[in-house]
């Protein structure tokens, strides 16, 4: 199936037929293969991210469209030759390996000539760059489809990436934001590009990855409040100086829900008479406090997104996980409840509050989700994908 999808792209290629008839028949050839759900949902999926890559490559540089496909062939041949590998850590090690070839390569001969720009016009720089990064994110969310096959399930509302937003998500693995951009790209391709994230400070020092990723503008924290609040400081003044809007993606919890954070999590709760949590670990609220309060500050915030993430047929709590065993998640279910800011409390304390109580309701859902091995209920808009593309229905 996906040989025979690349073949009809070639085909187009080599012919040197219009965009237009390209989609034109790659949607006829959908509806003809309907039989093999699972097959066309893979496909479709790349394809989709083909399309949307081409169209933004050649919307910012007027560029004749073939020679940029032959290289998204070249992808599509790499991804189809790694999805057939009958051993799962050769796989993630193939993963892996794209990942952080792609990535030092594009820093290097991409990001790295526009460097001056940083200098001579820095708006520019990040208008650049904000889409070299974007551009490449499809690719590994792409690869999530095509060498592991993971299914991904978004429900509830949608995110707008013309308004700038904070998005609290809870923290169950360390992959979790890799498994975030595929949602981003199904709900907005576009939301690649304008997404931010708060990260740990030693994943800049990545070769390629971590480089592209301080030249994309994310947050790194070191866990040293004095020094992370500085950082933020630096970070949405910087934000708000571009004139562009991002939607900054920051997870409360702190850490992922590991062995040592869970029982540390459960201390807290013990010494401050809280709950225990199952699903979830307590939130840390000085810094959702602190950036919430800078935002503002600035007038750079219209909305809080809270995701719930849920993982569940299948779990990877870890990179090495991922890289030594090649174990990707089957599924992954993401919920979106959007709040405008003004019902967001002004007072610190009763905003920690507030955000302590989307954590208890988050403890809630996951533990329904889990046990019952049920959907999220959409919220919100009630989105959904892939069961429908239909908004505030039910």
């Amino acid at each position: 199936m996906r040989r025979h999808i690349i073949q009809i792209i070639s085909k187009r290629i080599t012919s040197k037929f219009p965009i237009s008839r390209i989609d034109k028949d790659l949607k006829s050839e959908f509806f003809n293969i309907q039989m093999l759900p699972n097959n066309v949902r893979k496909a479709k999926s790349a394809i989709e991210s083909v399309i949307c890559a081409v169209f933004a490559f050649i919307s910012m540089f007027k560029y004749n469209f073939i020679n940029y496909f032959n290289l998204i062939e070249i992808n599509l041949q790499v991804a189809y030759i790694t999805s057939t590998m009958e051993f799962p850590s050769v796989r993630g090690t193939v993963f892996c390996l794209l990942l952080f070839l792609t990535s030092l390569l594009g820093s290097i001969f991409i990001l790295v000539p526009f460097a001056p720009l940083v200098y001579i016009a820095p708006r520019w720089w990040r208008y650049y760059v904000d889409r070299f990064v974007g551009y490449w994110l499809t690719f590994p969310a792409s690869l999530c489809d095509f060498i592991f096959g993971v299914e991904f399930h978004i429900s509830g509302d949608l995110i707008e990436r013309d308004a700038p937003a904070l998005i609290v998500m809870n923290h169950r693995t360390r992959l979790d934001w890799l498994f975030f951009w595929n949602a981003l790209y199904k709900i907005d391709p576009w939301l690649l590009i304008t997404e931010k994230i708060s990260l740990k400070a030693p994943l800049k020092l990545i070769p390629g990855a971590g480089w592209a990723m301080e030249c994309g503008g994310y947050i790194f924290l070191k866990r040293n409040l004095e020094n992370d609040m500085h950082v933020m400081d630096t970070m949405i003044t910087y934000y708000s100086y571009t004139n562009q809007n991002y939607q900054l993606l920051l997870f409360p919890e702190g850490t992922d829900r590991s062995e040592r954070a869970a029982f540390l999590s459960d201390v807290y709760a013990e010494k401050n008479s809280l709950p225990k949590y199952k699903y979830v670990l307590h939130p840390r609220t000085a810094g959702f406090i602190h950036l919430l309060r800078l935002m503002r500050r600035r007038k750079y915030i219209s909305y809080v997104y809270d995701v719930t993430v849920g993982y569940p047929k299948g779990m990877v709590i870890s990179e090495m996980e991922l890289l030594m065993k090649g174990r990707f998640p089957k599924e992954v279910h993401f919920d979106i409840k959007r709040y405008n800011i003004s019902e967001v409390p002004l007072n610190e304390m009763d905003a920690a509050a507030w955000l302590s109580k989307l954590w208890r309701e988050k403890e809630r859902r996951l533990e329904h989700f889990y046990t019952t091995n049920e959907p999220f209920a959409p919220s919100g808009a009630r989105f959904l994908w892939p069961v429908s593309f239909l908004c505030g229905i039910g």
